[in-house]
């Protein structure tokens, strides 16, 4: 989202996000150079920083960055258990439940969940956004998908005129009849 010119110092570093660019394809006989080269940890400690714990996240559920599948909610959900009917979709369809920065911020779901610039970039094979307006920031985090389907009540929305199908209604009466159909 932005180009940084360093004219004047080396080296130059960037990083960048998971999922953020396509894998490249492996070209057989390329190999890397090792450079090894020695760091005193003791430069670079801090007094204003430590270590307190690791808090290992106990929560299933497929890791976005991997999911074919991917069923996401924005602040159309309308609450914490609108995201149920979102999981149901997503188990039924063999995926995983994400979510725009609304219902991150609302605390319906924890933010591990979240897609955007603030989130996880993903690169799903079909992404469905549920009540999600399409900000740009959010877009930024899913526009890699293969087939977006969007269900919104607001047909202007940015997300209904990125969406490869869109579909106009109340994702509350929407989602229950694809799950009829899906059984």
């Amino acid at each position: 989202m932005a180009t940084i010119t360093c004219a004047k110092t080396r080296p130059e570093m960037c990083s960048l996000r998971p999922m953020a660019y396509e894998k490249a394809s492996a070209q057989p006989g390329r190999t890397g150079e090792i450079i090894e080269f020695n760091i005193d940890p003791a430069k670079y400690t801090s007094p204003l920083a430590k270590f307190v714990e690791f808090i290992q996240n106990k929560e299933s559920g497929m890791d976005l960055s991997e999911a074919e599948v991917i069923v996401a909610g924005g602040r159309g959900v309308g609450s914490k258990d609108g995201f149920k009917l979102l999981e149901k979709l997503a188990t039924r369809l063999g995926g995983a439940v994400g979510a725009s920065r609304g219902p991150v911020d609302s605390g319906w779901i924890d933010y591990r969940y979240q897609i955007g610039l603030t989130g996880r970039t993903v690169k799903p094979k079909l992404y469905i956004a549920c009540g999600i307006s399409g900000q740009i920031q959010h877009m930024a985090g899913m526009s890699g998908a293969d087939v977006i389907v969007a269900i919104n009540k607001d047909p202007n929305a940015p997300m209904m005129k990125a969406a490869h199908f869109a579909l106009e209604g109340d994702l509350h009466e929407v989602i229950p009849a694809m799950l009829e159909v899906l059984h």
